[in-house]
């Protein structure tokens, strides 16, 4: 059996070796495993998942039956229900915070992307040019060592185009006169470089350490199901 290596495919030999010697990186192998030996480890499972379940639904019967007849947990009860009815009222009297909670997602997601874009420049040794923007996260833009997509959707599946923000605008991504990537979303007024501006952390752009790369595999295999990454025309 030859290996490959499943970052750069360069064909390692028939031994299992433990780096690269062509893009230098760590190689794991899988144990593999004949099919009589995964049925076996499957029934094992659910055999201990059944026993489990009943040893748990037992206990619970017995556990809730006794834990529902003490006055004390009566009392805490009613304790609690009249401390939440408290906080819906004051919540109800200072009205929606929605716009906080809209903000604080929009901090996550454009800190998300700045740790996307901190992924393509260490792959590609570059940050996306300003003409291609943040579609070079989703859609390979001919840049050599070029890994992704590094942004999905919610079903881990790549994206046609990027998404905008919360009040549908898209991002605002440049680069400064040093080379340094600026990113932010021009938050409830929509507009750039005033004082909602929503700012990706600095820190994110920043490479933490080793394991956050070397462990990041080829697009097509952390996907679930198999996509063609077609490259940007």
């Amino acid at each position: 059996m030859i290996y490959r290596c499943p970052y750069c495919q360069t064909e390692t030999g028939e031994e299992k070796i433990p780096v690269c010697p062509s893009c230098g990186k760590k190689l794991n192998y899988k144990e593999r495993r004949t099919p009589a030996q995964r049925r076996e480890d499957k029934l094992k499972i659910k055999l201990l998942e059944r026993e489990s379940l009943q040893k748990r639904s037992a206990f619970d019967s017995v556990a809730t039956s006794n834990f529902l007849r003490n006055p004390r947990v009566l009392l805490w009860a009613v304790f609690i229900l009249a401390l939440l009815a408290f906080m819906v009222y004051k919540a109800a009297k200072q009205g929606d915070p929605t716009e906080d909670i809209r903000r604080a997602r929009m901090q996550i997601r454009v800190d998300t992307i700045a740790v996307a874009l901190a992924r393509y420049h260490f792959h590609t040794g570059q940050w996306p040019p300003e003409h291609v923007g943040l579609n070079a996260l989703i859609r390979d833009d001919g840049s050599e060592g070029w890994f992704g997509p590094y942004i999905t959707d919610h079903r881990q599946l790549p994206l046609q185009e990027m998404n905008p923000d919360s009040w549908q605008q898209p991002y605002v991504y440049r680069l400064n006169e040093d080379g340094k990537p600026v990113l932010f979303s021009m938050g409830p007024d929509m507009t750039a470089d005033t004082a909602d501006d929503i700012h990706a952390n600095p820190a994110a752009f920043v490479l933490r350490d080793m394991n956050w790369t070397n462990e990041w595999v080829r697009a097509e295999e952390r996907l679930p199901i198999r996509v063609n990454i077609m490259p940007r025309q």
